[in-house]
């Protein structure tokens, strides 16, 4: 059976900001979008795969780590395995209704994946009701050997949270068994 993906990357900001002076409503509307679709494939733009979760909880000092290189999904009543190769793009959405719920994104204790935060250690939070998309789609951000736990910890209250990553597999990944 052939593998096929299609994906988009899509981010916006809308705006309508209204401001008056001498009896004269001055409005600045506009919006700024970027939308990329990356086609089937292991190349430039392209990805052939990918991983998510939904509506994961993570209580106050718990963590995660993703092996990015061992990521399972069960499909169907099968369980498949993705190990990346790279990733074009990763969202993380912090689904926390209330303050004080945030995430932070990095920092494995060994084979920290940190291609997309510039040095190792570092790390992006992100507050309850926030986002985190970040995105590659042209060359991907490696995953390679030493470099492939993305670790998440909930800090100052319980998050839950949903995941996705795009990338491009490694050709043993996709495999499937019960």
């Amino acid at each position: 059976m052939a593998i096929s993906l299609r994906s988009t990357i899509l981010a916006q900001i809308g705006w309508t900001w209204n401001d008056q002076e001498n009896d004269v409503t001055m409005t600045d509307s506009n919006k700024l979008v970027s939308s990329q679709e990356l086609s089937s494939g292991t190349g430039t733009n392209q990805a052939d795969c990918v991983w998510h979760e939904e509506s994961q909880v993570l209580a106050i000092g718990e963590s995660t780590t993703w092996e990015l290189d061992a990521l399972t999904k069960s499909f169907f009543g099968d369980t498949i395995t993705i190990q990346l190769l790279t990733i074009k793009a990763i969202l993380i959405l912090n689904k926390t209704a209330t303050s004080g719920g945030t995430l932070v994104v990095g920092g494995a204790s060994s084979n920290q994946w940190y291609s997309a935060f510039n040095a190792a250690d570092n790390k992006v939070k992100i507050e309850a009701g926030g986002l985190l998309l970040m995105s590659n789609p042209g060359d991907g951000w490696a995953v390679s050997a030493g470099s492939t736990d993305l670790k998440i910890e909930s800090t100052g209250g319980n998050v839950t949270y949903d995941v996705a990553i795009i990338g491009t597999m490694n050709a043993a990944g996709g495999s499937s068994g019960a």
